[in-house]
């Protein structure tokens, strides 16, 4: 075992699940025959799955850049995607925000004044699974996007997926928060009292959650959207020279 498991493999998390309720694991999980060490396998990538949603994971953190081609305004997302960190598009050649997801109705009303070629920033909506750009520059520019994978498995030969696939694939997730979770989809599978579990898994996930990533100080004066210019990005000195 190494010296330190932040991270542990599919079926090393099932054997461990089985092993804490007693139960024999076999010696290979993702092809076993036994029932329970199959309906863990499965779980798991429910587990995983499921995870996705409570909380907005740094290690699934990623960008990806659209550049742009004159008069295509449709970009696929990435294959990865799960969903948009608000606020995130930045047109890196303007150094201007790409404002969206537009909605609907302010979408049909750019279409129907006819604003093209007099915005003063990209505008874009999400209209199946595509970027879409109310207006693409003349010239082409560079778009980029931060957004929260799906990637929470990685194979040994290093290939990123959302679902596990075989004994030794990575997940990513803490080892511990993970185990919790498994362990409480099969209690409630299995209709058994979920009470302690449940606590248990909760309080681990807060634990997580605020251990994920640093958190900043929170100010009461209000500022700006978006730091066009304020205490971030004002030199030391010489400021206006």
């Amino acid at each position: 075992m190494a010296d330190f498991q932040r991270n542990i493999t599919g079926g090393e998390a099932v054997t461990s699940v089985m092993e804490t309720m007693g139960l024999t694991a076999p010696t290979s999980v993702y092809d076993s025959q036994d029932a329970t060490a199959k309906q863990l396998w499965r779980l798991a990538t429910d587990a995983g799955q499921e995870m996705l949603t409570e909380h907005q994971w740094q290690f699934l953190d990623k960008e990806f850049t659209i550049t742009t081609v004159v008069g295509d305004p449709d970009y696929a997302l990435p294959a990865d995607w799960g969903r948009f960190i608000t606020d995130s598009m930045w047109n890196r050649t303007t150094r201007l925000p790409a404002i969206g997801s537009l909605r609907q109705y302010e979408w049909q009303a750019l279409k129907a004044r006819n604003l093209a070629g007099t915005a003063f920033t990209m505008l874009f909506r999400i209209e199946n699974n595509q970027v879409v750009f109310y207006d693409t520059p003349a010239s082409v520019q560079s778009v980029v996007m931060a957004y929260s994978s799906r990637s929470w498995v990685r194979s040994a030969a290093s290939v990123l997926r959302d679902n596990l696939q075989l004994n030794d694939d990575v997940v990513l997730y803490d080892s511990q928060l993970f185990k919790k979770k498994l362990k409480l989809m099969w209690l409630k599978e299995k209709n058994f009292d979920t009470t302690r579990a449940q606590t248990e898994y909760d309080d681990l996930l807060e634990k997580a959650k605020g251990a994920d990533s640093p958190s900043r100080t929170i100010s009461l004066v209000p500022r700006a959207d978006y730091a066009y210019l304020g205490r971030l990005n004002i030199p030391d000195s010489g400021y206006g020279s």
